[in-house]
């Protein structure tokens, strides 16, 4: 409960730096997914990841997103970013920790969780939400390299400013992330995710290639 409650001061504590960063721009904006957080990133290490997003409910459209992933530690990495999308003509700004319960170990899989904070003004109608992602990954051998699917379960609360009431929102995450297979770029690492709306959330698409910071 310690570290939980470490990690998510954290998360919150840069969000808030993001927030103060971007709190004048006025671009649409808006995106989601679940990054590059299965990937077995080395400690004191991080990654730039840009993203595309495809829309497929909440009016169809495309989407751009931006983040940042540091490996704290062996079990604790940060993240934090921005996001834009055309279809729901808003913008987002997010931040996050992943916490490792159990590792990637023979026929098990690795758990975490993964609790964030986003602040979204989707419709021109800006929504705070606090949330958490359970998720579970597993290392395979594809085309020669180690590729992690993942499933993943991002659910919380959102406080719509304009009506000043909360509402629940989750949706079902599968993906797969692992280093690009071509020849040359292996130290690239490719993500591709889609989302599938469960309750108050969206159906999307995402693609992502993240360029490692040592």
């Amino acid at each position: 409960m310690k570290l939980f409650t470490k990690s998510f001061i954290i998360s919150l504590s840069l969000f808030c730096s993001l927030q103060s960063i971007i709190q004048v721009q006025e671009s649409q904006a808006a995106a989601y997914g679940m990054g590059i957080s299965s990937f077995p990133l080395s400690p004191r290490t991080g990654t730039l990841t840009t993203e595309y997003s495809q829309f497929i409910s909440n009016g169809s459209g495309m989407g751009l997103q931006a983040r940042y992933t540091y490996k704290l530690s062996n079990q604790i990495s940060l993240e934090g970013g921005v996001g834009m999308a055309d279809s729901l003509k808003s913008k987002r700004i997010f931040a996050a920790t992943d916490i490792e319960f159990y590792p990637d170990l023979e026929n098990m899989p690795r758990l975490s969780v993964k609790p964030f904070v986003e602040r979204a003004s989707e419709f021109n109608n800006t929504k705070n939400i606090i949330g958490v992602a359970p998720t579970a990954s597993k290392g395979y051998i594809l085309w020669g390299k180690t590729a992690y699917p993942f499933i993943a379960l991002p659910m919380g609360a959102v406080l719509d400013s304009n009506a000043q009431a909360y509402n629940f929102r989750t949706h079902l995450a599968l993906g797969l992330v692992g280093n690009l297979p071509l020849e040359g770029h292996e130290k690239l690492i490719v993500n591709l995710e889609g989302n599938l709306n469960i309750k108050n959330s969206s159906s999307a698409l995402y693609l992502g290639l993240s360029y490692p910071l040592h």
